[in-house]
């Protein structure tokens, strides 16, 4: 552990030695992630980094440094131009612009909570114009996913009938939106602790895992989600489809806020980290299930604090 943490203190520090370093970091862990996903995280917590500890300009530096080195490698190389445009575009929407913003908030307002929202809004912003520029959203990736998984379907042992493909395409497209907005929200907030935790690591030891464990979100937002629940259940169409996307956006923040409690609890009551252990396995192999359980915890917590009900202390 001692090892990583000064692996990780070195790399934070070579982010913040200069601009030039974090956009190559933020570059090139980009172009890495088509190869290894898990190291789009390293690029967005790059900018969230240099947002943090420098501001929302310097972030924003940062971002369109890291977009112009990549259209000019895209430039230099053999790969198709409106690709790279492409692939840089999605990484300034999905992830480099969110993760600034979001960075920016907990910078000013120190909450990790209020950051979390802000991503949540981002996300139903998205959704909303989503919906406004696309129409038939349920068509449209009914569209995409029968050419994406069209090759499957030709190459499976098994084949299935075209009513069962319909079926199933139709199930995935109903949902897919939301699950795009849910996903945005975990990168940015996984983006966003691992810069937190950079930060932490060099100017306030510990100061991260205390702030994780104190995550939570007003009660207004548990709230406010009762009449999306209503809409979703007592209208039809586009505002049915918009109100269940957003039932599945609302879950993924509470779900993260209800993880956070899991990990107060377990440090609070000295419990083996098993118990975590447990959980991550769990959400390996249920994870809708999971989630709706932490989700559920996360939205009760948000009403009665079981911080305080608990006598957990924080910060």
């Amino acid at each position: 552990m001692l090892n990583q943490g000064s692996t990780m203190q070195g790399f934070a520090t070579f982010i913040l030695r200069g601009r030039i370093h974090a956009i190559f970091v933020t570059a090139v862990a980009a172009v890495l992630s088509m190869i290894l996903p898990p190291l789009s995280h390293v690029s967005g917590a790059a900018v969230a980094l240099v947002t943090l500890r420098n501001g929302a300009f310097e972030g924003a530096l940062i971002a369109a440094g890291a977009a112009l080195m990549l259209l000019l490698l895209g430039l230099l190389s053999s790969m198709d131009v409106a690709l790279v445009q492409v692939f840089v575009l999605s990484l300034l929407a999905a992830a480099w612009v969110p993760v600034l913003l979001c960075a920016a908030i907990l910078r000013s307002l120190r909450s990790l909570g209020l950051a979390l929202t802000a991503a949540g809004m981002l996300a139903l912003l998205a959704m909303l114009v989503f919906y406004l520029l696309v129409g038939d959203v349920r068509g449209w990736w009914y569209t995409v996913l029968e050419a994406l998984f069209e090759p499957m379907w030709v190459a499976a042992p098994v084949p299935l009938s075209a009513g069962e493909i319909e079926a199933w395409l139709k199930n995935l497209a109903a949902i897919m939106t939301g699950l795009v907005a849910a996903m945005l929200v975990y990168s940015v907030m996984i983006n966003l602790c691992l810069a937190r935790w950079w930060q932490a690591l060099l100017f306030n030891p510990g100061g991260f895992r205390s702030e994780f464990h104190g995550l939570r979100l007003d009660w207004r937002i548990g709230v406010g989600a009762l009449p999306i629940v209503l809409l979703s259940s007592l209208t039809s169409g586009g505002l049915q489809g918009f109100a269940q996307d957003a039932i599945l956006l609302i879950m993924a923040m509470f779900s993260l806020t209800g993880l956070a409690l899991v990990h107060a609890v377990v440090a609070a009551r000295s419990m083996h980290r098993g118990s975590l252990a447990g959980v991550y396995i769990l959400m390996l192999f249920i994870l809708p299930q999971m989630v709706m359980v932490l989700a559920a915890v996360g939205l009760t917590d948000s009403w009665l604090d079981f911080r305080r009900r608990l006598n957990i202390r924080q910060g």
